[in-house]
């Protein structure tokens, strides 16, 4: 059972970004929930991480330097194994929290758990934040539902790197980050995961989300691979349809990657394999790729 105000573990993995993680920390700091403590991953950084922010705001906090860059999986999954708090929040080095992240979510999921002791975790809506030329733009996402796996055909919108609130023994059933994925390593985790469990969402907007620079077209497109071998057949099995849409998903990821490093001829035959798999699902892929080519020419 999880006690009344359970312990939580933050986990926040970072390589450089000291900037970034300066923000990030301090969002922690001011949270109004009492029972946490901090972990910061350094992913091998060229400098070692070094906090040396005003003594007293960070409180509870600790430093693991891992002896390799091994990416975000490898660092998350080194903070899972050092803690032992009952719950763990990850948070990205670049994003921040609402100041009352932890407690909004923490009281949303013992409620969960009180109709549904299979709940194994809770993610939440946030802000996303995107720069366009120079400037920023901010959008509100709230999460789909993730009662089933084929919640997750098309992707991870959830931000699970800074939303994923989630019972620390749940990795001993599902298993850890898969640290030789470069890319969709919290997809494939999140598919895993609701397997055999439920993923609540609450659906307030606790977290500001950066988005980064567009991955590398070839560590997406072996991602995709790596991803598709692991999980096709699970879709399959659940309906001819999600495999579909599944496979569909992977190749407009790797359009839009495609795409990104300009590799146009590529990005479109891509997209044509993508709308040729799931049809249905054309008019949102179409009107995505419209949005790319409005801000590139912005």
């Amino acid at each position: 059972m999880i006690s009344f105000k359970p312990r939580v573990a933050v986990i926040i993995p970072v390589y450089g970004r000291l900037v970034q993680l300066t923000r990030a920390l301090e969002s922690v700091s001011r949270q109004t929930y009492p029972n946490l403590e901090i972990f910061v991953i350094d992913d091998c950084s060229p400098s070692p991480i070094s906090i040396k922010l005003n003594s007293g705001l960070i409180k509870n906090l600790s430093i693991i330097r891992r002896d390799s860059n091994g990416g975000a999986g490898a660092a998350r999954n080194t903070g899972i194994k050092a803690v032992d708090a009952e719950l763990i929040a990850f948070l990205d080095s670049d994003d921040f929290w609402i100041p009352n992240k932890l407690e909004t979510q923490v009281s949303a999921f013992l409620s969960e758990m009180n109709f549904s002791p299979k709940c194994g975790g809770i993610v939440s809506g946030f802000f996303l934040h995107t720069l366009r030329r120079s400037r920023e733009i901010v959008k509100q996402r709230i999460p789909n539902s993730i009662s089933h796996p084929k919640s997750l055909v098309e992707g991870c919108d959830v931000s699970p790197g800074s939303t994923l609130l989630v019972r620390k023994e749940i990795f001993e059933k599902v298993g850890y980050f898969d640290e030789t994925l470069p890319r969709f390593e919290d997809w494939d985790w999140l598919i895993r995961a609701s397997k055999i469990s439920q993923i609540a969402v609450c659906k307030k907007l606790l977290s500001h989300i950066y988005v980064g620079p567009r991955a590398n077209f070839d560590i997406v497109s072996h991602s995709c691979e790596l991803i598709r071998k692991r999980h096709e057949a699970h879709f399959e099995k659940i309906s001819k349809v999600c495999r579909r849409r599944f496979l569909s998903t992977l190749d407009f990821e790797k359009a839009v990657a495609a795409w990104s490093v300009g590799r146009r001829i590529a990005s479109i035959k891509f997209l044509i394999k993508s709308i040729m798999n799931f049809p249905e699902g054309s008019l949102k892929k179409i009107h995505r790729v419209f949005r790319a080519l409005v801000r590139g020419l912005s």
